[in-house]
């Protein structure tokens, strides 16, 4: 009996292909929602706090942080979705590369082609993605490179004078400026994403050979024990404990 690997999703038949990609629209289209909440958030505090062009404000540091911090998650795991290209993860870049490869053999269903600014910006998420969700060492050599070049200091001599006390910085503010970056940097990133989806909703229109309508579909609650079962699952096949 052969044993199933539950670890990856096999892409063989039409009908794979339409379940994976509408698995991936719903989880974009609602990370998109609220990364789009998360910056009119930070729009209204920007406008509360006067932060604009060229200004040079004090704003304080957990405002920033707060922000921040609520802009990772969303981003995060769109990169993954859009642009991953692990063995065993679920993207439209792993999707597309899949579908183009059964259709170059001779499949019996087709997809519109890319364009050039799609494909950019598919390799730009998947460039982003390998560098962001994980922390480089080149992180390290940027720093001692600043570190020289800003404040005329060699790090690594500067840490070997004191080497039993580490000082680790914090600060009350931050210059406006951090701010304006965060907001312009993921707005950037919130239109290359939501340009991204719009070829997966044409994608997936083709493939069911009529328009794909999004509907949001909202309840009073989501409840615990049934929806925790969909992770605790994946957990368990992931680490090949799953048994059906």
């Amino acid at each position: 009996m052969t044993k199933v690997n539950h670890k990856r999703f096999d892409l063989n038949t039409k009908i794979d292909f339409i379940y994976y990609l509408r698995f991936l629209i719903v989880a974009v289209d609602k990370r998109l929602r609220g990364l789009k909440q998360h910056l009119n958030e930070l729009k209204r505090d920007m406008e509360r706090l006067g932060v604009a062009e060229y200004s040079q404000r004090k704003i304080p540091a957990y405002v920033y942080e707060r922000h921040n911090d609520a802009l990772q998650y969303a981003p995060g795991y769109l990169l993954n979705l859009i642009g991953d290209h692990s063995e065993s993860a679920a993207s439209y870049k792993k999707f597309r590369e899949i579908a183009e490869r059964r259709i170059s053999r001779g499949a019996d269903w087709s997809l519109p082609k890319l364009s050039d600014e799609i494909k950019d910006a598919i390799k730009r998420l998947n460039n982003a993605r390998n560098w962001g969700l994980h922390v480089p060492e080149s992180l390290i050599n940027a720093q001692i490179e600043s570190a020289r070049e800003v404040y005329g200091i060699d790090a690594r001599a500067e840490a070997l004078t004191n080497p039993e006390l580490i000082k680790v910085n914090f600060f009350t503010y931050f210059n406006s400026e951090w701010l304006l970056s965060l907001y312009h940097s993921e707005m950037s990133n919130y239109e290359e994403f939501r340009n991204v989806y719009q070829q997966m909703k044409r994608d997936y229109s083709s493939l069911v050979g009529s328009s794909v309508r999004i509907e949001p579909v909202h309840h009073d609650l989501r409840p615990f024990e049934d929806e925790i079962l969909i992770p605790q699952t994946s957990f368990l096949m992931q680490n090949r404990k799953f048994k059906n």
